[in-house]
């Protein structure tokens, strides 16, 4: 075996000045599709949706289109000449889902108003925002993908669609914040037998809807919301209340 290379401790390390948008020899993205600059308003237009709770956010990754857009057009500024595919748009990436297990029209109607099978939200609610996610979803992987999404707005609307899916065999699998360090955002594997319990379908349950918050308790310095809300909205509401 060759000697061990000998390293001296008072010798700075180089570190690597390639932005993690980039990587060596072969970028990003699904084999096939076109290289683009990553600074057409269309392009970066056509990353979100606008409407629904998730309006603005980039289908992709971490964050809003426009924050997005800010920190790659830093990065590259700062690395000039590196060479980056981008990511497919909604469009491109909805040509490579599959198609909807269940049927959205058959659901009942206290159901029906809930859910919503639009290529952005299946998207959206079927990977986390970890970086192999983002490496997915970059390279146009998402022939895994919940079937729908549910967008309860009431504790009743959450009991509908929960008691529906457990009559259909829907598996259904809660949406907070979308991080999914640990997988938790995944649909069940299909086709799999090792892992496969019989589910017709599955659902990503998103409570953003249920964002309101009730109260702010002075005394315990504490507030009383509902499950959806989040810290941004906590702040807001702290404001209204004084």
């Amino acid at each position: 075996l060759p000697s061990p290379r000998r390293i001296d401790p008072r010798r700075p390390r180089r570190r690597s000045r390639r932005p993690p948008c980039a990587q060596r020899g072969r970028p990003f993205g699904q084999p096939g599709m076109a290289e683009a600059r990553l600074g057409d308003d269309a392009w970066w237009a056509a990353q979100t949706t606008n409407e629904g709770p998730h309006r603005g956010k980039a289908w992709w990754g971490w964050g809003s289109v426009s924050e997005l857009r800010k920190e790659v057009e830093r990065r590259l500024e700062a690395h000039p000449g590196e060479s980056v595919l981008r990511p497919p748009t909604v469009d491109e990436a909805a040509r490579l889902l599959p198609p909807p297990r269940v049927n959205l029209d058959a659901l009942p109607a206290a159901v029906r108003r809930c859910c919503t099978a639009t290529p952005f939200d299946r998207l959206f609610h079927s990977r986390g925002r970890d970086m192999i996610d983002v490496i997915r979803n970059v390279r146009g992987a998402v022939a895994e993908a919940h079937d729908l999404v549910a967008y309860p707005a009431s504790e009743e609307d959450v009991v509908s669609v929960l008691r529906e899916c457990a009559r259909r065999r829907i598996a259904v699998v809660p949406f907070g914040g979308g991080s999914s360090v640990v997988g938790g955002v995944l649909p069940p594997p299909a086709g799999d037998a090792s892992v496969d319990e019989g589910y017709t379908g599955s659902l990503a349950l998103d409570l953003a809807l249920m964002d309101r918050v009730l109260r702010w308790m002075r005394p315990r310095n504490a507030h009383e919301c509902k499950a959806g809300s989040t810290g941004r909205r906590w702040r807001l509401s702290c404001g209204d209340m004084g």
